[in-house]
């Protein structure tokens, strides 16, 4: 992945254009005044919905504080716990819970992986480093601050080079930013609160990823030859196949449907991948049609007219796993291949 930053002023965040398949925002333990606290709940709904739509934020215990209202208020499946020592991550050592803060986080859509928590928010992802790391690396200079930050950006398959000089120097580059510690420089620990109030500042990482480089990696090289193979797949039926957990299987999957070479199809409960194009498509009606017998059931029933609640309440279907199907009926074409692999059942 070719790695582009750029430095922006959490107020400046709400201006910023975010592109949830190419953008992925890095927040790291911003700070405001209570008479912002207005706008910032607007910025963090902006990025909760940058999420829902597969947008990926990477965070500290200040960012998740901060998103935590308006997590709550898209009623996400997601508790957040302020302070929770001794909690599943593995805390640094010598971190200060006396003077920094631990967030812990719960619910069926949280990942825990070492010293940082994995969030499906919707169709993206919220990373959460549950420490006050910034401040914490500002009053030690201790390495390992800089080591969780690129463990999380590693966990996404950022490639990072394997110096551990150029790593750190990178961690640094990116925390010293957060800080802007050129505001801060001639400043000692004596007068952190004092400058801590002043600084409110975020990082967005813009990561472009290359069509081409995106099957370079030997596990979506993987994920498109089983595709290629068997036709389509759902995410449990992937991770039998791979024996790969589900969070970085989701991971590669996003990237080689944002990049083109993969789309997905949601039929009932499941959402199915496939390989893109007319092709691929194709073989994935095909392959419901044989796996299924109330796919063509309701393919039938939909083209005469039957109204889709109906339908949806017969079968036992939610509304958003007709929604495909019924969006692929209304064009013409692809109705009729509905009908022709239908009517041969």
């Amino acid at each position: 992945m070719t790695v582009n930053y750029s430095v922006v002023g959490l107020r400046e965040l709400g201006k910023v254009r975010l592109n949830p398949s190419e953008d992925v925002v890095v927040l790291l333990d911003p700070n405001w005044k209570p008479e912002e606290e207005r706008e910032i709940l607007m910025i963090s709904r902006k990025l909760v919905t940058f999420m829902l739509g597969s947008g990926i934020v990477v965070t500290t215990y200040n960012g998740v504080m901060m998103l935590k209202p308006a997590l709550s208020q898209y009623d996400l499946p997601v508790r957040i716990i302020d302070n929770l020592v001794g909690g599943p991550i593995n805390m640094p050592r010598g971190y200060n819970v006396s003077k920094y803060r631990v967030v812990g986080i719960l619910g069926d859509q949280v990942h825990e992986h070492g010293s940082f928590y994995r969030v499906r928010v919707g169709e993206g992802l919220l990373v959460v480093i549950p420490f006050n790391i910034v401040w914490a690396y500002y009053d030690t200079r201790d390495n390992v601050y800089l080591e969780l930050l690129l463990e999380a950006l590693e966990s996404m398959n950022v490639e990072t080079p394997s110096s551990t000089w150029y790593r750190r120097g990178l961690g640094a580059l990116i925390i010293l930013g957060a800080m802007g510690l050129l505001e801060a420089s001639q400043a000692n620990s004596r007068y952190l609160e004092r400058i801590q109030r002043k600084i409110r500042y975020v990082i967005i990482l813009y990561w472009r990823i290359n069509p081409e480089k995106a099957l370079r990696h030997s596990t979506r090289k993987y994920l498109v030859s089983i595709l290629s193979e068997k036709g389509f797949a759902h995410l449990n039926e992937l991770v039998r196949l791979t024996g790969l957990g589900k969070a970085v299987l989701s991971w590669h999957i996003y990237v080689l449907e944002s990049r083109g070479i993969i789309s997905s199809f949601k039929w009932k409960k499941y959402k199915y991948y496939y390989l893109r194009g007319e092709q691929g498509l194709r073989r994935l009606i095909e392959g419901l049609a044989r796996r299924d017998d109330d796919f063509c059931r309701v393919v039938r029933e939909l083209n005469e007219g039957v109204e889709v609640e109906a339908v949806a309440k017969r079968y036992k279907i939610s509304l958003v796993g007709l929604e495909d199907l019924t969006s692929l009926l209304r064009d013409r074409g692809w109705r009729d291949v509905l009908l022709e692999i239908c009517a041969r059942k």
